[in-house]
């Protein structure tokens, strides 16, 4: 059986996230490629380009003390994949744990697009705010 070549798309990017690779990532994104963030927390809104990408992964790591994503599920189409994750992110006496979609729009195998849906946004929201 043939693997969708998608699948392979979403879980390259997944690693290349996880290992905080930028060249990775760079092998995996179009260069104009963009990321939505909803909610109200520091990490919400538009981030565009690789640059900004990396920075928002970063960013990330840097706001928490511990944080263990899991890959649950990957669902592929012919114009891309959702990521089913859970999260798990500590800062100072502050607990998160949550499910996430994360949907990218895959063109010429590279990603063009990432929207991230957390499950409960309002409690994504109240552990990203800063003290």
């Amino acid at each position: 059986m043939r693997v969708h070549p998608n699948l392979e798309i979403a879980h390259d990017l997944w690693q290349a996230i996880a290992a905080g690779d930028a060249h990775a990532l760079s092998n995996v994104l179009s260069e104009k490629c963009t990321w939505h963030m909803p909610g109200r927390s520091p990490l919400a809104g538009q981030h565009e380009g690789i640059g900004e990408i990396t920075t928002f992964i970063a960013r990330v790591g840097e706001l928490s003390d511990e944080l263990v994503a899991e890959l649950r599920d990957v669902f592929v189409s012919d114009r891309g994949a959702v990521l089913h994750y859970t999260l798990s992110a500590q800062r100072g006496s502050q607990q998160l744990e949550t499910e996430h979609l994360f949907r990218v729009r895959i063109e010429h195998e590279v990603v063009t697009e990432g929207v991230f849906a957390p499950v409960d946004q309002e409690s994504y929201d109240r552990f990203w705010q800063l003290q």
